[in-house]
C-alpha cells in the first residue's frame, strides 16, 4: 500500500487537477490523505468533500489551526500504515504511471530505499514551461549513489517526485515540523546520511505548477532563511564539506532567481548577508546591470507613447 500525502490551503483553483491526477493513476493500491490546512476559503473545502464522497481510498483531515505543509504532512503520516509514503503538493500533479514506476523499481531492487524522479513546470493554465525538466542524469537511471554525490544533488530531489519506504523515513524522524522552508532537504539529508539506498527514476513523474502565489515566492525570505539555518546544522558532520559546497551553489542559485523575478531589493539583502566580499561587488554590478537594462527599456517605452 502507497499512502499518498497532500496538505490543503484555500486550494480552490487547482485542487481538482492535482487529485485528479491521483484518481486517474495506473496502479491502483494507494490510500489519499487529504489535510486541510484551516482554510479560511471555505470554497475549497467544499470542493475536496464533493471530490471525495463515497469514496472510501481517501480520508480527509481538518486541522483546528495552521499547521504549514510539515505540519500537516506529520499530522497524516501518524495515522498511515502503508509500507511506502509519497507526496504531492495542491498545485502540482502527477505523470499517471508515476506510482507504477516507483513500485517497479522498489519490486526490482528490494534493497532501495527512496526512489525519486524527474519533473517539469507547467504555468497557471497547465502548459510546459521550455526547458524546465530536471534531469540530473543522462541517458539511464542511476543507484548506488555516494553519499557526497546525493548532497551534491539535493536541489533536484523535489518532494513531488519522491517515493520513499515509511521505516527509514520514519527512523529519522520525519520532516522538522519546526522548518517551514528547507523541511523537505532537511528529511532528505538525514535519510541520506543514514546510508539508505537511493534510486533516481529517469523519468517525468511530475509537473510542478508556477504561479505569483507560490509558498516560494510568498514566503520568499523566510523560507530562504530557514534552508541556510537547516543547511548550518549540518555544517560540523562528517559531510560538511559537500553540505558547505550545496549550500555556496544553493545561494548563487536563489541570488540569479531573484535577478531574473526583478526582486531586486530582497537580492541585495541576501547578497551582503551571504555573500564574501570577493563576490559581492561581481554580483551587485550585476543587479544594476539588470535595473538599468530595466529602465531603458521602460524610458523607450514612455518615448513612443
Amino acid at each position: 500500500m502507497i499512502d499518498i500525502i497532500l496538505p490543503a490551503y484555500n486550494c480552490n483553483r487547482w485542487i481538482e487537477e492535482s487529485i485528479n491526477s491521483i484518481l486517474n493513476q495506473s496502479y491502483k493500491d494507494w490510500h489519499l490523505y487529504i489535510i486541510d490546512d484551516n482554510s479560511t476559503n471555505k470554497e475549497s473545502i467544499k470542493i475536496i468533500e464533493k471530490m471525495i464522497v463515497d469514496n472510501n481510498k481517501i480520508t480527509l483531515i481538518k486541522n483546528e489551526k495552521n499547521l504549514k505543509a510539515p505540519g500537516s504532512r506529520m499530522k497524516a503520516i501518524r495515522r498511515t500504515s502503508g509500507e511506502y509514503i509519497t507526496f504531492i503538493d495542491q498545485d502540482d500533479i502527477w505523470h499517471e504511471d508515476k506510482l507504477k514506476k516507483q513500485i517497479e523499481i522498489f519490486k526490482k531492487y528490494p534493497d532501495v530505499d527512496f526512489v525519486y524522479g524527474d519533473l517539469e513546470l507547467i504555468n497557471q493554465n497547465g502548459e510546459l514551461i521550455k526547458g524546465s525538466n530536471t534531469k540530473v542524469v543522462k541517458n539511464n537511471d542511476k543507484q548506488n549513489f555516494t553519499i557526497n554525490e546525493l548532497i551534491s544533488k539535493l536541489g533536484t530531489i523535489r518532494i513531488g517526485t519522491v517515493m520513499v519506504k515509511r521505516k527509514p523515513f520514519l527512523n529519522i524522524g520525519g520532516f522538522d515540523t519546526k522548518l517551514f522552508g528547507g523541511e523537505e532537504w532537511d528529511a532528505w539529508l538525514k535519510i541520506i546520511i543514514s546510508g539508505a539506498n537511493f534510486y533516481h527514476l529517469n523519468d517525468i513523474l511530475a509537473y510542478r505548477r508556477i504561479h505569483d502565489n507560490n509558498v516560494s515566492k510568498v514566503y520568499l525570505k523566510e523560507r530562504f532563511n530557514n534552508v541556510i539555518v537547516m543547511l548550518n546544522k549540518f555544517i560540523d558532520s562528517e559531510y560538511g564539506d559537500s553540505v558547505k559546497r550545496f549550500k555556496q551553489k544553493y545561494v548563487l542559485l536563489r541570488i540569479i532567481n531573484m535577478i531574473e523575478q526583478k526582486h531586486y531589493k530582497e537580492c541585495k539583502d541576501f547578497i551582503n548577508e551571504y555573500i564574501d566580499d570577493k563576490k559581492k561587488k561581481i554580483l551587485l554590478l550585476g543587479i544594476s546591470n539588470e535595473i538599468g537594462k530595466l529602465l531603458i527599456v521602460k524610458y523607450k517605452r514612455l518615448k513612443n507613447m
